[in-house]
């Protein structure tokens, strides 16, 4: 997919953040039915870290990564500013993976016509970088992408 087309799409997802966080902040009441009772500043926190959530993916689905410095934002967005226990931070990760993500790629599809193909990578994309967020994600470690090169090498295939 062209830069351009990731840009509209990202720039339209950002448009309807909005409307993400309604759904959102009423899933999150779902998920945490104690937040009814939380004061203001604590509900901004949900909506800080669903925003922070879904643009720090709409970045990655443009850049195909955050900076370091973008992501430890994010990262501190998402856990509430340390207010956030672990399973609030699973439940909002949850929130974004499932809900955010649906509606974005619902509204998308009318918005800025996604494609099949489009939505697949959008929701690829998310997926992985939602198992990054809560720590899940799958790490290959650097010594077994040595070996896979020294065995790539040794067959003769060309990687450079």
């Amino acid at each position: 997919m062209q830069l351009a087309r990731r840009l509209e799409i990202a720039a339209a997802g950002v448009d309807l953040l909005d409307e993400v966080h309604a759904v959102a902040e009423q899933r999150w009441v779902d998920f945490q039915p104690a937040s009814r009772d939380w004061p203001p500043a604590a509900r901004e926190r949900v909506w800080t870290a669903v925003r922070a959530a879904v643009t720090g993916m709409l970045t990655v689905f443009v850049d195909g990564d955050l900076d370091d410095r973008g992501w430890q934002t994010t990262l501190t967005a998402v856990r509430g500013h340390g207010e956030f226990d672990a399973t609030q931070t699973a439940d909002l990760v949850r929130i974004v993976r499932i809900v955010a993500v649906e509606l974005l790629l619902r509204r998308l599809t009318q918005e800025v016509g996604l494609t099949h193909d489009e939505r697949w990578e959008l929701q690829r994309r998310a997926s992985v970088y939602c198992e990054e967020l809560l720590g899940t994600g799958e790490e290959v470690p650097a010594e077994a992408v040595t070996a896979l090169l020294s065995e790539l090498r040794a067959s003769g295939i060309d990687v450079r």
